[in-house]
Formats: C-alpha cells, structure tokens, sequence
C-alpha cells in the first residue's frame, strides 16, 4: 500500500518541517544499510540506547531517501536536505506505531498472535501450513 508524506504525517501527528516532491512510500526505513527503493521510502530516524538514527539522515539522503521522520529536539540542517520531506514527532516509535495500526485497520482479516520462549517459529510455520487453504 502506497501512502503520501502528508498523510504519514497526519496520522503520527507530525509537523511537517520542509516538503520535497511528493512520493507515494513503499517502505519504512529503520536501518541505513538496508535501502530497498531510495525514492519509495521514508526514513523513521530512532534514538536508542547505543545508537541515534539522526546520526545517518546525511548519509541515507545521499544514497536517494528523501523522507524523514525525525524526533523533536534533534537538529537537521533543512539547508544539507534540499528537496527532502521532514516530519517532526514527539516520538518516532510511536509514530511508528500509529502507522502500523491505521495500515492495520485497512484490512479485516482475523490477527493471530503467537507468543512464549521457545516454539514460536514451527508454530508459525504450522499455523500457516494449516490456514493456507
């Protein structure tokens, strides 16, 4: 499902800080090595306990990404950025999260959740084996 930077802002509560051309997104980027489509994804940049994904925004826009969500109280240089679309948040994993429940909620379609230690993966597995038909 394709979906605008200004709709992924309206549903992350997000301001928009700049906006480049509008792309229709693919593909949610959380890790700076692992680009699908440059221009079909957007970037959510997440601050952990031993990383900061602000750190790579520079370097995603000049492999191609062009869209950002980025936490408020980071500093980007909307000048190094010509062309890109930011969106600020108060929090990029709950944006995150909003995203994936409004996709969520595009279909109805019975979840199934599997949880526990050990198991989870031949239950998967199982499970899918045994609802494909």
């Amino acid at each position: 499902m394709a979906i605008s930077i200004s709709k992924i802002a309206n549903i992350a509560e997000g301001q928009i800080l700049q906006t480049g051309q509008e792309l229709s997104l693919k593909y949610i980027l959380l890790d700076s090595r692992k680009i699908i489509s440059a221009k079909a994804s957007i970037y959510f940049a997440i601050k952990g306990k031993s990383h900061d994904g602000h750190k790579f925004i520079t370097e995603l826009y000049q492999k191609g990404v062009k869209q950002f969500v980025i936490e408020k109280g980071h500093q980007v240089s909307l000048k190094e950025l010509p062309g890109a679309s930011i969106i600020e948040v108060s929090s990029s994993i709950e944006a995150l999260q909003s995203l994936a429940s409004y996709h969520r909620g595009q279909f109805n379609i019975p979840i199934i959740g599997i949880t526990g230690s050990n198991g989870k993966t031949i239950v998967k597995e199982w499970l899918s084996q045994l609802f494909s038909k």
